[in-house]
């Protein structure tokens, strides 16, 4: 109805709660500093039901902000979802206050049973779905469902094993129109629930959507460079869009600039969360995909005849250590092909970049080429600066970005900051998660 994406109703949502919360503690402020200096008013007036239902409502009203904060959020989500659906007798109470408002609050609740009904009926299924958990930090759900859904959407999910009222957006992160796959990231009570689903065992899940609008890249043929950003689970973001442009690549609907994926992880373990979509995904760029990978997901979208894309993944890491080995550290300089990049992502006064010796260690991508791993933190502003700066005046370099609102801002300002100085057009997608 608004034509607005759920994370930006959810911010409108705030505000005009917060707006509402001050005007009604304004208006319950001067009628008592009125009926204050006449006892016998004040008795009257308390004694009133017009008086009562208007306490009423501001009991119900501060409840639910009450119960709205974020340790609430965070600590006691169930408590949080019961108390906001108290916002059904808040409008009712309203009209009892006022009994001429009663048609304003009467036209609400018929919109909002509408929407409900609405979205039960149209984009609300119940599926069966498979869990992988790593190494209980994060859970990948799959799901057996031809849901369309364009690359960029996310939906919202519910385990009736888990709890019946929460709801929790997921992106999408598969592109294959057969099925659904979400990662879950394992930060509150839901998301560590789902890492305690066994393994090889099917569970129903209640899923809505898909919402949000589709994200596709390399659609023009003045494209210079894609470059991915992603910290964490952000990566979620990130792989539909990937595949998809793999997929239009392979059917010769997309131009063929290379490509440049910098995934930064706290530690190198977390690599696992995406290795096989990852190394699914290198390999289809280079045109290849071995007979075995064949009955994995999103694989029919981007094999047979796929064009040689150059593909190189930068994965930032802080710890250096793998899973219960410690991991052999170079401090030498790194290699020339890695100098301009380690140089734009050290920080200012931050230790000498190193990189891991692959080969030594059982860990992801060990050996591979076409993967560096870098041990600092990734100073974003600089890269995406150097990008820009690299950029000729007449292409156009797309940039899709996911991660904590910190890195979403540096990526913002270096854009905002350097497009309009190198005159090359740049194109930023991102989406935000919170932790």
């Amino acid at each position: 109805m608004t034509g607005m994406s759920h994370l930006r109703i959810n911010q409108v949502h705030r505000f005009l709660g917060v707006c509402l919360f001050l005007l009604v503690s304004v208006h319950m402020g001067c009628m008592f500093y009125v009926w204050r200096p006449w006892k016998v008013l004040l008795a009257e007036q308390l004694a009133s039901d017009k008086v009562r239902y208007g306490l009423s409502t501001y009991t119900t009203l501060c409840l639910i902000v009450l119960t709205a904060a974020w340790p609430v959020r965070r600590w006691a989500y169930e408590a949080f979802v019961v108390s906001h659906s108290l916002f059904l007798v808040f409008i009712v109470l309203v009209g009892f206050h006022t009994p001429y408002a009663m048609r304003f609050t009467a036209a609400g609740i018929v919109v909002y049973l509408m929407n409900v009904l609405t979205g039960w009926c149209v984009k609300t299924r119940m599926v069966l779905a498979q869990a992988t958990v790593f190494q209980d930090q994060l859970t990948r759900i799959r799901m057996d469902t031809p849901v369309p859904h364009m690359p960029g959407q996310h939906i919202y999910v519910c385990v009736p094993s888990i709890s019946l009222i929460q709801w929790h957006p997921f992106t999408i992160s598969s592109a294959d129109r057969t099925s659904l796959t979400v990662h879950a990231r394992a930060v509150g009570g839901f998301t560590k629930n789902l890492c305690r689903w066994p393994e090889n065992t099917l569970r129903r899940v209640i899923l809505a959507g898909p919402y949000g609008e589709a994200v596709r890249v390399g659609r023009g043929s003045d494209s210079s460079k894609i470059i991915f950003v992603a910290a964490g689970s952000g990566l979620t973001y990130s792989m539909p869009i990937l595949m998809d442009l793999l997929h239009r690549r392979r059917l010769q609907y997309s131009s063929n600039c290379p490509v440049e994926i910098v995934w930064c992880v706290r530690h190198p373990d977390e690599v696992q969360w995406f290795q096989e979509e990852l190394e699914m995904a290198l390999d289809a760029a280079q045109g290849y995909l071995d007979s075995s990978e064949k009955d994995k997901e999103d694989v029919d979208l981007i094999s047979s005849d796929s064009p040689e894309t150059k593909i190189r993944l930068l994965i930032h890491y802080k710890s250096a250590s793998f899973g219960d080995q410690e991991a052999v550290v170079v401090t030498t300089p790194p290699p020339s092909s890695m100098k301009d990049h380690s140089a734009a992502s050290s920080t200012a006064g931050s230790t000498k970049s190193t990189t891991i010796q692959a080969t030594a260690l059982n860990v992801p991508f060990a050996g591979d080429d076409r993967v560096e791993w870098v041990h600092c933190r990734m100073n974003v502003y600089e890269y995406v600066k150097r990008e820009i700066e690299e950029t000729s005046h007449d292409k156009v370099l797309e940039i899709v970005g996911c991660g904590p609102p910190a890195m979403l801002a540096d990526l913002h300002n270096a854009v905002a900051a350097n497009e309009g100085l190198s005159r090359c057009r740049v194109n930023l997608h991102t989406e935000r998660f919170y932790v």
